[in-house]
């Protein structure tokens, strides 16, 4: 059993032309879990540790969500985005299935009860 889980992105948004927070992943969680690493571009050996994304409560009015679950959004730097467009890498930052987020498998008690 490992000590962390993790959770895919449903949607991304890359739009960096557009300026600041226009780079982001949405993310489903289980409640009273919280990310403790996000890793874009998992793939064949190659990820980058994001310690400076932004982590933020995110609402989806137009999805059906399971109430064991609750949504984020987390934004990417613009200059780190525009450096691995700069590798061509296009069409994989752009793929929900590169962006991964890792939560610990310990969930944290509810304190609005």
């Amino acid at each position: 059993m490992t000590d962390r889980e993790k959770v895919q992105a449903i949607k991304v948004v890359l739009k960096p032309w557009l300026g600041r927070h226009n780079v982001y992943g949405i993310f489903l969680l289980p409640k009273y879990t919280y990310p403790t690493e996000l890793v874009v571009l998992g793939y064949k050996g190659f990820g980058k540790i994001c310690p400076n994304a932004q982590v933020k409560p995110y609402e989806l009015s137009n999805l059906a969500i399971s109430e064991n679950h609750y949504p984020i959004k987390i934004y990417l730097k613009t200059r780190f985005v525009l450096l691995i467009l700069s590798l061509g890498l296009y069409e994989k930052l752009n793929n929900g299935k590169n962006w991964v987020v890792f939560i610990a498998n310990h969930k944290f008690e509810n304190t609005n009860t």
